[in-house]
């Protein structure tokens, strides 16, 4: 006997998890910004902007950033739906995010491999991804969404 699910709110997933996604993607990139700044590798944001335009092959800061806020929205939109679908997969805010982040890190390495631009990984690189996409993505799209689900 078939159970009828409630019908999802494909709107408010939407709407709600585009904004979690900028959200984390915001955060996420300044991260990049500040901690590759920082490190022997020096890279400054124009120089990660560019790397993520290289990754869908275009050469321009602006397009690396446009690239990077509309794959972070598709992630935070991904999180809504399972925050709308398996509410229970989502009660820990701060494990959910930590789970989620860890997740889009690993299909995004896929994702890479499979475009043919992944650019491999050192100790620190992996490191600072695995913060990067944790702690300052993950989390804050989990908060995020947190504080709009209670609107």
């Amino acid at each position: 006997m078939a159970v009828n699910a409630p019908s999802l709110d494909w709107g408010k997933i939407v709407s709600q998890g585009a904004i979690a996604g900028i959200v984390g993607g915001i955060v996420i990139a300044l991260f990049l910004f500040i901690a590759l700044g920082l490190l022997p590798v020096h890279l400054t944001p124009v120089q990660i902007l560019m790397s993520f335009a290289h990754y869908i092959h275009a050469e321009s800061p602006v397009v690396g950033l446009l690239a990077h806020l509309v794959v972070s929205i598709l992630w935070g939109i991904g999180y809504a739906y399972v925050a709308a679908t398996r509410p229970a997969a989502v009660a820990s805010t701060w494990l959910a995010g930590v789970v989620y982040g860890l997740i889009v890190w690993l299909l995004m390495q896929f994702i890479l491999i499979l475009g043919a631009v992944w650019p491999g990984l050192s100790p620190i690189g992996f490191v600072v991804q695995i913060v990067a996409h944790t702690a300052f993505f993950g989390i804050p799209v989990a908060f995020t969404m947190r504080a709009l689900a209670r609107r």
